[in-house]
């Protein structure tokens, strides 16, 4: 991610630079050639290659500008050997090669959402873990994860989550200010989920892991 385009140039833009296996660079792109928007933010924080009956794909976490000041969101780059890595525009419901996925805390409404990492499962599904963060206007502000689903085509999974949303949220303590998520692991076994961050109680720094079973997702809920 680097400060490029948008109005006042004030925007920040995903960039990738794709190199041989010595080092020298095949091709550079960004997403400053993309139509300038008032709020032109694009972070970068995960990325996953993809090949799927020959076809490469990118798969690319982090944030845009949504509701709550930023909504988590997946992109997928296709290769074109004519031009290159291109947004796939069949990826997402809205045919612009991206999907955004905002989240809400009770009594507080839309968060400030931002993609931590993906994983991609054997069948194409995509798992995303998310930081969650509100509050903080004259006050300490609060964190949470978020757990998202989509289907291989990066469309949320509503067979998933709480209540068929797709998506789950979870704070370990309320009187805790940040539950801050870095890391996402699955068992392709048994499904069960793995979730490591840390924790800041205005004081003291401490990590944590969760296992959450994933065998109830059909009923509408989780097991911790």
């Amino acid at each position: 991610t680097y400060e490029g385009n948008g109005l006042g140039a004030d925007g920040w833009n995903m960039s990738f630079c794709e190199f041989d296996m010595q080092g020298n660079i095949v091709r550079k792109w960004s997403t400053e050639s993309d139509p300038e928007n008032l709020d032109d933010r694009e972070f970068l924080a995960d990325m996953q290659f993809v090949n799927m009956a020959g076809e490469s794909t990118i798969l690319v976490a982090g944030a845009l500008p949504g509701s709550g000041d930023l909504d988590a969101a997946i992109t997928r780059y296709s290769l074109n050997q004519i031009s290159g890595w291109n947004r796939d525009v069949n990826f997402g419901s809205n045919g612009n090669g991206y999907e955004f996925t905002g989240f809400l805390f009770p009594f507080e409404g839309d968060t400030k959402d931002s993609a931590q990492e993906l994983l991609i499962e054997e069948d194409g599904a995509i798992l995303l873990l998310s930081s969650m963060s509100w509050g903080g206007g004259g006050g300490p502000a609060h964190g949470a994860l978020g757990l998202s689903k989509y289907t291989a085509n990066g469309v949320l999974d509503t067979n998933w989550g709480v209540a068929k949303t797709g998506k789950a949220v979870h704070v370990f303590d309320l009187s805790v200010l940040w539950d801050v998520p870095q890391a996402v692991a699955i068992n392709p076994t048994t499904e069960e989920i793995y979730v490591t961050g840390f924790s800041y109680d205005g004081v003291d720094f401490k990590s944590f892991i969760a296992n959450m079973h994933n065998d109830s997702i059909f009923a509408g809920n989780f097991d911790f």
